[in-house]
């Protein structure tokens, strides 16, 4: 950490706003949309996205130093629009991330801030890739070594740090969206058996999962009940990918889904259940929201689903507002046309850009 400081003032000056901007929006979902921390927030968001332009084209590949706070100011952004959930403008700082990435891919970065800060980035970014509406399409290539590479590494504990899952998912999910992404060339065309044979090898993966099979590294032998929330999380993660899966890969395939909406809404009810009963008052931390999305888009019972998304608007989070009323016009979209065949392409007619963190 002692080289960070040879990074631009500038990048330090947009992570410094950024950080205001974030409490002043918090505080304004806390006070009924004060006015004046929207102001603030407004104004120091302002400062930041300035300040980062201003440095950002002076990090090198031959000053990897600089690489974990330039990551890290620009997920203050994306933090940011998660707060207030009134703009678009994540898959922009997303991007920025990945392109820097690409620009140290061949320096030494292997140090724990930038394995946490670069994990913290690719997870964002695949879920924003299960929510786009018009995806880009990746290689028609069949990579077999790209569609098995680890994402996440199991050493690197970040992800459940930060979202209560297992590197098992976040691989799981990765390499389901990336052989998704190839199918899409194949449209009314031979799938090449390699590609057949990684969507099997998926599907067996998913249904072997068992989250007796995971290991947890961040809590102890005592902490039982975090242990049952990120254990709840992690089971509503899995069917949320099986989901997923089933809609992208093998859409026309007659599988019943909504057991899998079942688990999810028994485990995340049951997870904010127990921070009720033992985790109330500070300690209380939002739920990772992307199962939740998957299942309430997918639901055809919607009741339970409106129970949950209202419950968790508690958290002040405007990113929350915004999934739930995203989920209210898929809905709607659907009721309104039966030729609209799933949520995805409900999604995709809405317009409507969602980061389901």
């Amino acid at each position: 950490m002692a080289q960070i400081p040879q990074a631009p003032s500038g990048v330090f000056s947009s992570l410094f706003h950024s950080l205001i901007s974030a409490a002043a929006f918090h505080l304004r979902n806390l006070l009924d949309g004060s006015p004046k921390y929207h102001k603030i927030g407004l104004q120091h968001r302002a400062k930041a996205l300035h300040a980062l332009n201003t440095s950002i084209g002076l990090v090198t590949p031959a000053r990897p130093e600089q690489y974990t706070v330039y990551i890290t100011s620009m997920l203050a952004l994306v933090t940011i629009d998660t707060i207030t959930g009134e703009d678009s403008d994540f898959p922009v700082h997303l991007r920025g991330c990945r392109q820097l990435q690409k620009l140290q891919l061949n320096c030494q970065l292997i140090d724990g801030p930038a394995r946490q800060v670069n994990s913290i980035s690719q997870f964002l970014s695949l879920l924003t890739r299960t929510t786009t509406y018009d995806p880009e399409p990746r290689s028609p290539k069949i990579d077999c070594d790209v569609l098995k590479s680890i994402h996440f590494d199991v050493h690197d504990w970040s992800i459940e740090y930060m979202y209560g899952i297992t590197p098992t998912l976040g691989n799981l999910l990765k390499r389901t969206c990336q052989t998704a992404e190839r199918l899409s060339f194949y449209q009314g065309q031979n799938i090449p058996m390699p590609l057949l044979e990684t969507c099997t090898a998926i599907e067996n993966r998913l249904l072997s999962w068992n989250i007796d099979s995971e290991t947890l590294h961040l809590m102890g032998p005592k902490e039982q009940t975090m242990r049952e929330i990120v254990h709840c999380q992690a089971r509503a993660f899995h069917s949320a990918i099986a989901i997923f899966y089933y809609r992208t890969i093998e859409p026309s395939r007659p599988v019943n889904l909504e057991r899998y909406v079942e688990t999810i809404w028994k485990n995340l009810k049951r997870a904010e259940d127990l921070k009720d009963e033992y985790l109330a008052g500070e300690k209380r931390a939002a739920p990772m929201s992307w199962p939740a999305f998957i299942a309430a888009c997918e639901a055809s019972d919607r009741e339970p689903w409106v129970e949950w998304w209202e419950r968790v608007q508690g958290y002040a989070l405007g990113n929350f507002t915004r999934q739930w009323r995203t989920i209210r016009e898929i809905w709607s979209i659907m009721d309104e046309n039966k030729n609209v065949g799933s949520w995805r392409e409900a999604l995709r007619q809405s317009g409507k850009l969602v980061l389901p963190i």
